[in-house]
C-alpha cells in the first residue's frame, strides 16, 4: 500500500493508526506500506516545524528515526533530493529530477510507479527506490522536450515510456 497527500494527513492526526496499519501490511503476502510526505507532510507526521527539517543531517536523522518507530513501513521524503528509508536499511538518496515536477500531480504519478513496482512483487524499499529513480528521470526526460515551466504530471508519464524506449 501506498499512501500520499490526504492519507498522510490523516494519518498524522491519529499517528497509532500508522504502526497498526504498518503492521497489518507487513503480514500480508508481498505487503507492506509505503508513505511518500513532502517536506510538509512530513513536519505533520513528526508534529515539528519546517526549519527543523531544512538542514538535511536533521532531516536525515529525523527520517531515520521515524522509520525505526514505524517499522516496517517505508518513507520516500520528497524534495529536491528524495530521501528514501526504512529500519535496518541504507539511506537512499535519490539525484534524478529537475524542477519541472515540482508540480501538482507529480506526487500522484510516483504514487502510480511504486504501486506498480508493488504490482510486480518487489520488495517496498526496492519500489520505493526503483519508483522514486524512475519518476526523477522521467521528470527529466519530460523537461528536456518541454521545458520546466511547461512539463505537467501527464508529462512525466509520457517521460516513462522514453526513459524506458517503450
Amino acid at each position: 500500500m501506498v499512501l500520499d497527500a490526504d492519507g498522510l494527513n490523516l494519518l498524522a492526526e491519529h499517528m497509532e493508526l500508522l504502526k497498526l496499519l504498518s503492521e497489518r501490511e507487513a503480514k500480508l503476502p508481498n505487503g507492506g506500506l509505503v508513505l511518500t510526505p513532502h517536506l510538509k507532510e512530513m513536519t505533520r507526521l513528526l508534529h515539528c516545524r519546517m526549519d527543523e527539517l531544512l538542514p538535511i543531517p536533521e532531516r536525515i536523522t529525523r527520517l531515520s528515526d521515524f522509520a525505526d518507530q514505524y517499522a516496517p513501513a517505508v518513507c520516500a521524503l520528497k524534495d529536491s533530493r528524495t530521501l528514501v528509508c526504512r529500519k535496518d536499511a541504507r539511506l537512499y538518496i535519490n539525484t534524478t529530477g529537475c524542477a519541472a515536477m515540482a508540480k501538482g500531480g507529480s506526487g500522484d504519478v510516483l504514487t502510480g510507479i511504486i504501486t506498480g513496482f508493488l504490482a510486480q512483487h518487489k520488495r517496498t524499499y526496492d519500489a520505493a527506490v526503483l519508483g522514486c529513480c524512475l519518476h526523477g528521470l522521467a521528470g527529466e526526460a519530460a523537461a528536456l522536450e518541454k521545458g520546466n515551466y511547461s512539463t505537467s504530471a501527464e508529462d512525466l508519464l509520457e517521460g516513462i515510456s522514453r526513459v524506458l524506449k517503450i
